[in-house]
């Protein structure tokens, strides 16, 4: 259990559980429990802004301490032997990790902008915000995924460096990674492009193919970024050495140092991967966006000299050759929008067949197990776009409820 406190009510020896920002209502939940060691913990959290804390009032949550380790890198972390949050089903997160991504994208904008300006930022309330996102990913991997391509009119640098961080943490988490190392990506993630917010508007928005000098302008981003981030305190290695290296190769033909294999960091090959297929999914001014299953194709396509084949491997196993929310064309001809993945089959998702083979809607849609149905297969995927069909509602629902 736990009580809601005033700052002023904090005391030495008590345990948090939250923090929140002057009666918002919006508290930063973490899972682990922070250790009140002395009065400059108290004031710290005060001059971040917190005035609310959400203390621990019996001893069944099995806190770890804040130690020293903790307040350097600015973030909270679940060590080893912390129960992890309990799955739960899709439907049961969805609603959750939603309410999550909306909150994400303003605390990311504010996050990328204070870097930018050379403001001091709150690597605390970030490093919560990447836990949190994490908890998700655990209690169920494929909500907050499917998350980050379900396109909004909106798209941009701050909604495609939280698109990145989410599949990138999916990815670390399919492999394996703890939870600090996966805090550690987080927040390289996030990150790895800020240097794009240095470069002109007009150049980061412009319609058609660059110029041989524009395209070398835009490929600075990446020592721009590092640059900025060497000069900004709190931040480690791994995301300054993240945003400097997402674009090499591993046949050594990217960009900015022409590193191959695995002279280019883990995470920077991780991002690589998780930036790539969000911006093959994303509209971009000069050119349409790939549907989920065509960016997979085209990122794997003959012998892959661009990507970690273990990492590009990982993340099709983490995400599914038909990702949730991804409409498709059954053998029937009907167009269906798949609703969960079978990870022994995953060719045969279960779907929601939206159109029938006339192009007629069906209200409400059929559910089918492709698992079930040695009749029926998919024949291919579909553009959403070209059907009318807003993926959106039938994976959140009309009213951002998931569908039912």
């Amino acid at each position: 259990m736990f009580r809601k406190i005033q700052m002023d009510e904090l005391k030495i020896g008590m345990k948090l559980c939250a923090l929140e920002k002057d009666d918002t209502g919006r508290p930063s939940f973490f899972m682990n429990s922070l250790l009140v060691r002395s009065d400059a913990d108290i004031e710290a959290f005060r001059g971040r802004g917190y005035g609310i804390a959400y203390v621990i009032t019996d001893d069944c949550a099995g806190g770890q301490a804040w130690g020293p380790d903790h307040q350097e890198a600015g973030i909270t972390v679940l060590e080893a032997g912390t129960a992890l949050p309990e799955a739960v089903g899709f439907e049961d997160e969805i609603y959750r990790a939603a309410a999550l991504k909306d909150e994400a994208v303003g605390h990311v904008m504010g996050f990328l902008t204070d870097i930018r300006a050379g403001r001091s930022v709150d690597a605390e309330a970030f490093g919560l915000l990447v836990v949190r996102m994490i908890d998700s990913i655990f209690r169920n991997p494929d909500a907050l995924t499917c998350l980050a391509w379900l396109r909004d009119n909106d798209d941009c640098t701050f909604r495609h460096s939280l698109n990145t961080c989410i599949l990138s943490l999916a990815l670390g988490s399919e492999l394996g990674f703890e939870r600090e190392k996966l805090i550690e990506l987080g927040t390289a993630a996030v990150l790895h492009d800020i240097g794009k917010l240095l470069l002109p508007e007009a150049l980061l928005k412009k319609p058609g193919r660059y110029t041989e000098s524009e395209l070398a302008e835009m490929q600075r981003h990446s020592e721009l970024g590092a640059d900025l981030l060497h000069k900004t305190d709190g931040f480690k290695r791994s995301s300054i050495v993240t945003a400097l290296q997402h674009h090499e190769r591993v046949d050594g033909k990217g960009y900015p140092e022409g590193l191959s294999g695995t002279r280019i960091h883990e995470f920077g090959r991780i991002v690589s991967v998780a930036e790539g297929y969000d911006a093959m999914t994303s509209e971009r001014p000069h050119r349409k966006s790939f549907t989920p299953h065509e960016a997979l194709q085209v990122m794997s396509f003959g012998n892959n000299t661009v990507y970690d084949a273990r990492f590009l491997q990982g993340f099709i196993r983490c995400i599914g050759i038909y990702p949730i929310g991804s409409v498709v064309e059954l053998s029937t001809g009907e167009i269906a929008v798949v609703k969960s993945n079978d990870r022994e089959n995953p060719l045969k998702p279960a779907v929601l067949v939206v159109l029938n083979k006339n192009g007629q809607s069906l209200a409400p849609p059929v559910e089918v197990a492709l698992s079930e149905r040695k009749d029926l297969c998919i024949k291919g995927s579909a553009n959403p776009g070209k059907y009318g069909i807003d993926t959106n509602r039938f994976i959140l629902g009309e009213r951002g409820r998931p569908h039912a």
